[in-house]
Order: structure tokens, then C-alpha cells, then sequence
């Protein structure tokens, strides 16, 4: 084609011809005729756009001209083409998906496993280069319309749920481009396009995409219970919105093995209360909603490597589905946002998070945050463009592990109040340990399933007037303040699990084990008075070092070092001195300054201590 004009299949011989065109009709032709001969056009496939922008218009070539240049050789470098009348499409003019087969509707046709748009004479323009499609329309809960989009990938199929708002936007469906769906911006509004024809041709049919699971409700009314990719209790089907935590939590939402091995393995650890908590605390969480729970609660794991903690929290995770799996049991070594994304989901289901040794020291304080708003049952509100983003809620209660109590370094107010810290070895032995671990492995998800039809049974009022009273009973037992009260919920929602747990056949002593678990929180609240203890210690060693103590406002030197400040009726001590006062008396410094905190009796600050920022704690006297 350019041998005749002896110029090589590049850019510079569409610049040559350019240049040797004598007007506006023999330029446009020679444009047209470069554009028409793919090997040249993929001759510049790899070029710089901007040294092809600059050659072009150096020869004389109108700036609209080498858009369209430039534009055609995007094309041909994702891959598309224009098609010839020798390409036919696939027989029957539809694409078979898992044995499903998916019509194509005209103009557009399959050829030779890419989409293309047929125009008139017989020409075709592709489209996408790859296969894509939507399979299936889906109603979330909000009844909004959900595709879900399947592309060729890898010599397979990948498919998102995506909202369909966002597939009929040219530049939203470029979110599915870093997935590796065949589409980029130079086609993006073709594939649009070609979507919105061939989602047409298909119904929306029963089911429905979710954003979280758990329970469903109409009217007041408890209706079903959304649990991986089935409701439990009307069994249809369930599409999760494919963000990366909900896809990989529902995938783990199953069941497997025997429930009677299920039980015999539990039978072995029955006896060892710290290990039968996360059962109970797992079914706990689908009781949040049904009891009329207000917030929700911690339960956290301390303990030494090999001492079965992360056997526990598998456990906890097998009432509901495979613990092995990356969905079910998490990492605190992940990402807020896709903690965050986790917590939503596992709506009436536990949220499980392993080693909070993972969360490294600069990202202690974003971690507490995150534990507050879990054990609150609220997330943090945050600015967007356009105002206010809605405040995330969380309905599920966590279960945590890590070698250190949370209330050692999680300073966030309320923490004490609303987690359980259970310390010490779970378990009796590594192979005690193991042996649960192997059993709940290979048998899991019935438990979950029992208790979903049990509670669906319930007389929902009167379940929730025994559990209130249940509250009063645990919290007129308690002899110690502010703490111990609120824990005492947390108790008598243990107890409705384990009282649950028992009529569905599973092992352990419930009275025993509710014992266990009210001692553990009395014991915590007795926690609280070595704070007191410790302020004593405090004041004590301000008395003694009075003479280190600046004045009201006065910036002279104090004899022996300045050590605190008073202002009124504050006094801001150095954190430096507090921390050593308490450590040689035995106490744990970080665990009694982290409780001060919490009770908003001492404020971290760096107030001027003899004209210079100190680290302090400021306390009101």
C-alpha cells in the first residue's frame, strides 16, 4: 500500500505524506489510508504519544487530524481493530460462560473471542479485545440494580457485582480496568455502550446483592438471615458486592464434615472456660440485634505464642464457616479501610482479628481508634467533597488476640468498659491445641445454621425482657463502679449464648462457665482500684518533691529539676517520672496511665516547664 510513495510502515511515512500532499482532500486521504493499514498503525503501537504529536505537527498535520491519529493508534495498542467481512462471529452469535451460553444482540457479534460493533458494508469496529459481558441483574437490599460484569482473564473468567450506576458511567466502569477487565479510556464509552444493549437482553431474577450479611428484617419483623452466598431461612440466592473483604468473608460462610465431630471436639475443651468463650461469644454476635443489644463489646485474647489463643478465635470462627480460611479469621496487620470494610459486612456474625503484635508502634493509635469504634458499634464520621460522609455502624462483636492486654496500650475512653480480657494459656497443652484445631478444620458451619432457626423461633419481647433482667441481676451484683456495671451487659449477653448454645447439644457447664466469666470481669474492675492506689502514689510523690513543683504561672527555677507545673487547679507531672514512680512500686506503668486516661482523669500534654515543652500527664487536682 505505501510501497508506491516508498515510505517505511511508521509514523514517518504518514509525516512524509503529509508533507507531500498538495491539499486538504489528498492530506485526508493519505490520513485515512495510513489509518486503514494496521501494520503500520501497530508500527507505533510502542511509540511516545508526544513524539508522535510532535512529528506529525512538524510536517503540517491539523491538530483535529492528529487526535484522530492518535486516538487509532490507542486502539490498536489495547488490542482492538477493525474487523474484515472475512471475520465471522461465533455460531449463534453468543458467548458461552460455564456452560451458560449469553446472546449477543446486533449489531454487535463475537469474532474470534473479541467484541465488535458491525457498521455498514460489512466493517466492524472492535469494541473490546477480550470477551465481556453481564451475566446476571441483580436488586441489593437498597433496590438498586447490581450486574455483575464477567471478563476473560487469564484463560478463565473473573467476575465483580458491581452497582449499575457505575457500569453505565465511562468513567466509573475504569474501576474494573485494575481488576484487568479489557477496557481502558480510549473505549471505555464503546463498552459502556455494548454493556447497556447486552444487560437488556437479560431479567433480573430472584436473589438479591448485598453489602452485609446477617439478619433480615421487615416490619420489625426477623424474616430471614443472609449468610455467604444463601439466606439461611428463605434460601435464595445471595450476590456480595465485590468489594475484597465482604467476597472473601461469604466465600468462608459454609459448612463442612459432621456436626457430631463438631461437638466432640468441643466436648474436649468443655471444661476450659477461656476456650468455651469464643464459641459462645461467636453465637453472641447473632444476638445483638434479636436481645435489642445497645453497642456492642471486645473480646480479646492475651497470651504468649503457642498457648492456643489463635486456636480459640478458630474455633469461634468454625460456628459459621471454614476457619482456615482468609476470610473469617483476619489480621490486625491489615488495612483500616479493610478492617472497616470487614466489620460492616460481618454484620450478626463475629469479626475475628489475630495479633494485635502485628500493628506496628506508629500505628498504635490509629488501631485504638479502630477498637473504640468497634466495641462502640459506630466508626468515625469524615469529611468528603460534598459534605459529611454518613457515620459507619457496626453490628458484631470482635474477637481479638495479641500477647499484651488491649487495655495496656489502647488508650481510647470507654475500651475497659466494653472488652473482655481474657489472659493466660486457653488451652491445657500444644497438643490439646492442635487436636482442636485439626477437628474444627475439617468439621464447621453447623452450629451458626442452628442458631439462626432457633432464634428465628424466638418470641423476640420476651427474649428481650429476660435478657434486660438479666442486665439488672449482673450489674445489682456488682460491687465496684463504673466499669463493672457495663461489663455486666456484656455478661448477661454471654450467658443468653451459652443458655443457647446448651439447648442446641453443645458441651460445658454454663453455670460454670457464666461464673468464670463474671469473676474475669470483677477481677478487671478490681483493676480500676489499683488507679486509685496508684494516684495515691502520685500525690504522695508530689508531696515529697514539692519543691520541684513550678508555681502558678511563675517561670523562675524550682531546686532539684522541675518535675510538675501547677495552673490553677490542674498539675501537669512529667510522663517521664510518673512512668518511673510507678515502675519501681510495681505497678504497670502503661496499663495504670492508659486507665487514667480512659476515666478522663489525666489528658497526655506539653505545657512550658520552666520555659521549655515537656511531655506530661495533666491531672486536675
Amino acid at each position: 500500500m505505501w510501497g508506491a510513495q516508498e515510505v517505511t510502515v511508521s509514523v514517518d511515512g504518514l509525516a512524509k505524506a503529509v508533507k507531500s500532499a498538495k491539499d486538504k482532500a489528498s492530506r485526508s486521504a493519505a490520513v485515512g489510508e495510513w489509518m486503514g493499514d494496521e501494520e503500520a498503525v501497530r508500527a507505533c503501537a510502542s511509540m511516545d504519544p508526544d513524539a508522535i504529536r510532535y512529528r506529525l505537527s512538524g510536517a503540517g498535520l491539523p491538530d483535529a487530524d492528529v487526535g484522530r491519529v492518535l486516538a487509532r493508534i490507542r486502539r490498536e495498542a489495547s488490542g482492538l481493530r477493525v474487523a474484515t467481512p472475512d471475520d465471522e462471529p461465533t455460531a449463534g452469535n453468543v458467548i458461552d460462560y460455564d456452560g451458560e451460553p449469553y446472546r449477543v444482540p446486533l449489531p454487535y457479534a463475537v469474532v474470534k473471542g473479541r467484541i465488535v460493533k458491525q457498521l455498514d458494508e460489512g466493517r466492524a469496529v472492535g469494541i473490546a479485545h477480550r470477551e465481556i459481558f453481564v451475566s446476571r441483574r441483580w436488586r441489593s437490599e437498597d433496590g438498586d440494580e447490581v450486574l455483575d460484569v464477567v471478563w476473560r482473564q487469564d484463560g478463565g473468567w473473573a467476575v465483580e457485582a458491581v452497582p449499575r450506576g457505575v457500569v453505565m458511567d465511562a468513567r466509573g466502569i475504569m474501576c474494573l480496568a485494575a481488576k484487568g477487565a479489557p477496557v481502558d479510556s480510549g473505549s471505555a464509552s464503546n463498552v459502556v455502550q455494548w454493556l447497556s444493549m447486552q444487560a437488556e437482553t437479560l431479567g433480573t431474577g430472584p436473589g438479591v446483592a448485598i453489602h452485609r450479611q446477617g439478619w433480615v428484617v421487615e416490619d420489625g419483623q426477623i424474616r430471614d438471615y443472609i449468610a455467604g452466598t444463601r439466606s439461611l431461612l428463605g434460601g435464595i440466592d445471595v450476590r456480595p458486592m465485590s468489594d475484597s473483604a465482604g467476597a472473601q468473608i461469604a466465600a468462608d460462610v459454609r459448612v463442612a464434615g459432621e456436626w457430631e465431630q463438631w461437638v466432640r471436639a468441643v466436648g474436649a475443651v468443655s471444661h476450659r472456660p477461656q476456650v468455651m468463650v469464643a464459641v459462645w461469644a461467636s453465637v453472641a454476635a447473632a444476638l445483638l440485634l434479636p436481645l435489642g443489644v445497645d453497642g456492642s463489646a471486645v473480646v480479646h485474647w492475651a497470651a504468649g505464642s503457642s498457648q492456643g489463643k489463635t486456636t480459640s478465635i478458630k474455633l469461634a470462627a468454625s460456628v459459621w464457616g471454614d476457619p482456615l480460611g482468609a476470610g473469617l479469621v483476619g489480621s490486625w496487620d491489615a488495612t483500616a479501610k479493610k478492617i472497616e470494610e470487614s466489620a460492616a459486612f460481618c454484620s450478626d456474625m463475629p469479626l475475628i482479628l489475630d495479633e494485635t503484635s502485628h500493628v506496628p508502634e506508629r500505628g498504635r493509635e490509629a488501631a485504638a481508634r479502630m477498637i473504640y469504634a468497634l466495641a462502640n458499634g459506630r466508626g468515625r464520621g469524615r469529611g468528603t467533597r460534598g459534605g459529611a460522609e454518613a457515620v459507619a455502624t457496626y453490628r458484631t462483636l470482635t474477637l481479638s488476640t495479641g500477647e499484651a492486654p488491649l487495655t495496656s496500650w489502647c488508650t481510647q475512653e470507654g475500651i475497659a468498659a466494653r472488652a473482655l480480657e481474657i489472659e493466660g494459656p486457653p488451652c491445657e497443652s500444644a497438643d490439646q491445641s492442635d487436636r482442636l484445631v485439626w477437628a474444627v478444620c475439617d468439621h464447621y458451619g453447623h452450629l451458626g445454621r442452628r442458631v439462626v432457626e432457633a432464634v428465628a423461633r424466638w418470641d423476640q419481647g420476651r427474649a428481650r425482657e429476660r435478657y434486660r433482667q438479666r442486665v439488672s441481676d449482673w450489674r445489682a451484683a456488682d460491687g465496684a463502679g463504673g466499669v463493672g456495671p457495663r461489663l455486666g451487659a456484656i455478661v448477661a449477653l454471654l450467658e443468653a449464648a451459652g443458655r443457647l448454645c446448651e439447648r442446641l447439644g453443645v458441651p460445658g457447664d454454663v453455670d460454670a462457665i457464666t461464673d468464670w466469666i463474671w469473676a474475669r470481669t470483677q477481677e478487671q474492675a478490681r483493676s480500676r482500684d489499683e488507679t486509685e492506689r496508684a494516684w495515691e502514689l502520685i500525690e504522695a510523690m508530689l508531696v515529697e518533691h514539692a519543691d520541684a513543683v513550678q508555681a502558678d504561672g511563675k517561670e523562675g527555677t524550682v531546686r532539684g529539676g522541675c518535675i510538675a507545673r501547677r495552673d490553677g487547679d490542674t498539675v501537669s507531672v512529667s510522663a517521664t517520672k510518673i512512668r518511673r514512680w510507678l515502675t519501681d512500686n510495681k505497678y504497670d506503668a502503661n496499663g495504670i496511665i492508659a486507665r487514667w486516661v480512659e476515666q478522663g482523669r489525666a489528658v497526655h500534654s506539653k505545657p512550658y516547664l520552666l520555659g521549655e515543652r515537656a511531655r506530661c500527664l495533666t491531672f486536675k487536682t
